[in-house]
């Protein structure tokens, strides 16, 4: 079933599964797994920060509650310095465009499913200061997709950034990211990468 992607009219007698699943601010919480228990509660089985594969882990946290569980002192140097940079890289587009408080599916993907893509957007509907968007490559065949974005001011200028890095992956307007997207290109058979959007 898909969900309608506006803002949410919610009153009483109102459906409230629909107006959970349509709200711009955060469309995420129509999904099952997601509305009948806060995130919060589910901390127990969260992956540690010391597992194989953590930085994929807290690419994925991003889209919902970013908190691992675990021992520091498991991990090496090496680790422990990038983690913090993912740490602090949150904390910023938390601090800059109040991502915490905005989730939206990304359009064109869909539940994460074995050889496809999916993805979530983090983009504050109320400021348009831009947000976050991740994206994830589930043992596609596909290296390139067309990300596009919604709920960005159509007439400013917006900068695509990789995570951490600051790599520019793309400038356009909000009307040119919503129509035509930039491109994210993910090499690994299973495969995940963060970007910020902001506004100039």
């Amino acid at each position: 079933r898909r969900r309608r992607s506006g803002p949410a009219r919610c009153g009483p007698g109102a459906d409230l599964g629909a107006c959970l699943g349509t709200d711009p601010r955060n469309p995420g919480l129509g999904r099952a797994e997601r509305s009948a228990m806060p995130a919060t509660a589910l901390v127990i089985g969260n992956p540690e920060m010391q597992d194989k594969g953590w930085e994929m882990h807290i690419k994925s946290l991003a889209g919902a509650l970013p908190i691992m569980l675990g021992d520091p002192r498991k991990l090496s140097i090496a680790d422990l310095k990038k983690y913090r940079s993912y740490a602090d890289w949150l904390q910023k587009m938390a601090n800059k465009h109040d991502i915490m408080s905005f989730r939206q599916d990304l359009v064109g993907f869909g539940e994460p499913i074995n050889g496809m893509w999916d993805g979530f957007q983090r983009i504050n509907t109320e400021t348009k200061s831009g947000g976050i968007i991740g994206v994830f490559k589930q043992g596609s065949l596909d290296n390139e997709r067309q990300i596009r974005i919604n709920y960005l001011n159509p007439t400013k200028i917006y900068t695509i950034k990789e995570c951490i890095s600051d790599k520019i992956m793309a400038k356009a307007t909000g009307k040119q990211l919503a129509e035509i997207g930039f491109k994210a290109t993910l090499m690994g058979e299973y495969d995940g990468q963060l970007f910020e959007v902001v506004s100039q």
